[in-house]
């Protein structure tokens, strides 16, 4: 019995020192302001692009800025329907032409 939980410390220790190179590594990801702005406007550009080309942490991204809250599951009824980010709200207005801009008139009644 001692000999199988000398075997599982064994396991645990080295999966410990795996983890935490695994961490030292993780520290050292590129986060520059010039690579962050990269990617936001590689998002806006395309963003099934940045989504079906990414790694993990890409599509991570791609979910965070596509929508305001976390996508809603249910087992019997499945996904619901995802409330939007701002910027894609902004640019379904700009499609649908539900922009409140004042008419090319004006506002003030005319004077001749």
């Amino acid at each position: 019995m001692i000999s199988l939980y000398e075997d599982h410390v064994k396991k645990l220790e080295r999966k410990r020192t795996m983890l935490s190179e695994q961490a030292k590594h993780m520290l050292n990801i590129d986060t520059s302001f010039e690579d962050s702005v990269g990617t936001i406007f590689d998002f806006i550009s395309n963003p099934y692009s940045l989504w079906a080309n990414g790694d993990f942490e890409n599509k991570r991204l791609v979910l965070k800025l596509a929508f305001a809250q976390q996508v809603t599951f249910d087992r019997e009824t499945g996904f619901g329907t995802a409330q939007y980010s701002l910027p894609f709200k902004v640019m379904k207005d700009l499609s649908n032409g539900n922009s409140a801009m004042v008419e090319p008139s004006g506002v003030e009644p005319l004077t001749s």
